[in-house]
């Protein structure tokens, strides 16, 4: 099922859908994927974790506003795919990127 990794997408990073351009600009990344290799996955654990202790006395009820914070404080760590509406529905769109439909990014 998976045909399309992106090259540049390194160990210590995750790969996410950028749903800023689906939000009228709000940055925001989609809570329903998140990939990558176990070393992104160990930094993207303790990073997140780490926003959401610096945040345990607010409200902590969207994912996304966290997962954004976590990619704004820790540069490098999300590679972001930016989906078009070329392959349907755009929130579904790394299904059609990862399985190799399109390759735009």
């Amino acid at each position: 099922m998976l045909r399309n990794i992106p090259q540049d997408l390194r160990k210590d990073q995750v790969l996410m859908l950028d749903v800023t351009s689906l939000l009228g600009g709000t940055r925001t990344v989609g809570g329903g994927f998140m990939g990558g290799y176990a070393a992104g996955i160990a930094q993207w654990h303790q990073k997140y974790y780490a926003v959401l202790d610096k945040n345990k006395y607010g409200f902590i009820g969207q994912e996304q506003t966290m997962m954004q914070e976590t990619c704004d404080s820790s540069p490098g760590l999300c590679k972001l795919i930016i989906p078009d509406n070329s392959q349907g529905d755009p929130w579904f769109y790394m299904t059609a990127y990862l399985s190799g439909r399109t390759t735009s990014q």
